[in-house]
C-alpha cells in the first residue's frame, strides 16, 4: 500500500515539479543523517514538505534553540502546523529567499531540500551571497559543482538505501561578498 504522504508528493511533483522537486517524502534514514550534520540552536530550513527531516531537527533541537521552516506548498504547511506543536518551532509560508523577513537571530545552520532550480537565476547569487553559516542541501542531483561557487569546502555524502539515492552536500565557509 501507497502512504498517503507519497501520493501526495508524487501529485506534487507532477503539478509543480520544479517547486515540489521530489516524488517521495524524505525517509527518516536520510533525516537522521542530515540531523547529525547540524549544529546549532537557530536552525533555518528550506523546504519543509511532509516535516521528516524538521522532525528530526527538532529532536535536537536544544531547548533554547529555535527552528524556522520555510514552505511554500499550503498543504505541506498546513500539515505542519498540525503535527508539530513545539514552543521552538516557527513555521512560515513563504519562498526561502524572504527568510530575512522573519530571521532576526544570528543563524547557525540552513537546511535546504528545496530544488535549487526553483530560485530564479536572477535571485541566485544575492541569495546565497545572504548565506553566511553552514548550508546543507539535499538532492537526487549531486549539486556540488554548482555549490563550490558560493562554498569554500563542500562535502558530499550519498545515501544509497534511499529511494531515489540522495546526495547531502554540507557546506561551509560561504564566499561571502566574494562571488565572481
Amino acid at each position: 500500500m501507497v502512504k498517503k504522504s507519497s501520493f501526495n508528493f508524487f501529485n506534487g511533483f507532477i503539478r509543480h515539479p520544479i517547486k515540489v522537486g521530489t516524488i517521495f517524502p524524505s525517509s527518516s534514514k536520510l533525516a537522521e543523517i542530515i540531523a547529525d550534520e547540524v549544529n546549532g540552536k537557530i536552525i533555518v530550513e528550506f523546504g519543509a514538505g511532509s516535516g521528516e527531516i524538521t522532525g528530526a531537527l527538532l529532536s535536537r533541537l536544544p531547548a533554547d534553540g529555535e527552528l524556522y521552516s520555510f514552505e511554500i506548498n499550503k498543504n505541506y504547511f498546513n500539515r505542519l502546523n498540525n503535527n508539530f506543536h513545539d514552543s521552538r518551532f516557527f513555521p512560515i509560508n513563504d519562498y526561502a529567499q524572504n527568510y530575512l523577513d522573519y530571521v532576526k537571530e544570528s543563524i547557525d545552520c540552513f537546511v535546504s531540500g528545496v530544488p535549487l532550480k526553483s530560485i530564479p537565476i536572477k535571485e541566485r547569487d544575492s541569495f546565497f551571497n545572504l548565506i553566511d553559516a553552514p548550508f546543507i542541501q539535499y538532492s537526487y542531483i549531486n549539486r556540488k559543482k554548482f555549490l563550490s561557487k558560493y562554498f569554500d569546502f563542500v562535502k558530499s555524502i550519498s545515501v544509497k538505501d534511499d529511494f531515489p539515492s540522495t546526495k547531502i552536500l554540507v557546506c561551509k565557509s560561504p564566499k561571502i561578498n566574494n562571488l565572481k
